[in-house]
């Protein structure tokens, strides 16, 4: 059995349930750490597709259609004969041995950098030797559409997004994705806290401006004539004024009758005094 001190290398490719932070820890935490293949490698150095998945696929099929034959010479239901046969199928392509052999096969643990290399350079159609005029000509274009495939990357790169953001085409430690996120988490915070600073900025604005208004309205309120609460003192001596300020009448209506009573009035309630007129 594997040392639980030696953490486990597993190899996917940078798809979102991978780059998930709360995954990597859980993985980080069970002493197993994710080791992510650079896009569209997948296909020649994905060891579980190389012979696992493949062997579950045909001996499927195989183990499908014996159950379902088994079934009918019995003169039995073959609705459990698929059910049947990918369990099977599973135990038998899926055992250690073979996913071991796979990751030995595709060069990826024990880790054999020629063979990850030499299957890179067989799918990319670049030949070892470049003796004969097929392969010359192979390794030229493989050089052309290697060049491309760069121009593309610098005028297109851009990011894959799960709960972290990385760049494609690039190996990416799970610790450092980890750190990436506690980064973007700090920023969010930051942000948030920004913005509840902003929204409180704004109602302590508003409380403001509506101090200022009912202000503005109890002044204005203190400079209409309390006769025929239409006109308002605008500073002319004209006006029949109170000493606390909090009492005008306008010229047209401090000769009046109605005016007398508003004045008596307020003279029986007013701390200052008489009331004086202006010059």
């Amino acid at each position: 059995m594997r040392s639980p001190s030696l953490p486990l290398l597993l190899f996917g490719d940078q798809c979102g349930s991978h780059l998930d932070p709360e995954t990597i820890s859980a993985a980080l935490d069970g002493n197993f750490y994710l080791f992510f293949l650079p896009a569209n490698t997948t296909h020649f150095l994905q060891p579980l597709e190389e012979a696992p998945f493949g062997a579950f696929q045909r001996v499927l099929r195989l183990l499908n259609e014996q159950h379902a034959i088994d079934a009918t010479l019995c003169n039995t239901s073959a609705r459990h004969a698929l059910m049947s046969a990918a369990y099977e199928a599973e135990r038998s392509a899926f055992a250690p041995r073979v996913i071991v052999g796979a990751f030995r096969r595709v060069g990826l643990w024990p880790l054999n950098p020629k063979v990850v290399l030499d299957r890179a350079k067989a799918n990319l159609g670049v030949s070892p030797t470049g003796k004969s005029v097929e392969e010359r000509a192979r390794s030229a274009a493989a050089v052309v559409i290697a060049e491309a495939q760069q121009r593309v990357a610098g005028v297109r790169r851009s990011v894959q997004t799960g709960h972290v953001s990385v760049e494609r085409g690039v190996l990416h430690s799970p610790i450092a994705l980890l750190e990436q996120d506690k980064k973007r988490k700090q920023i969010a915070r930051d942000q948030a806290a920004a913005a509840v600073e902003r929204e409180e900025a704004r109602k302590r604005r508003r409380l403001e401006l509506d101090a200022e208004a009912a202000a503005a309205r109890q002044a204005r309120a203190h400079k209409t004539c309390r006769v025929c609460r239409a006109r308002v003192h605008r500073g002319s001596q004209s006006w029949h004024t109170c000493p606390c300020k909090m009492f005008v009448a306008c010229p047209t209506c401090r000769a009046s009758l109605a005016a007398a009573d508003v004045i008596s009035g307020h003279l029986g309630v007013c701390s200052t005094g008489d009331a004086e007129e202006g010059a």
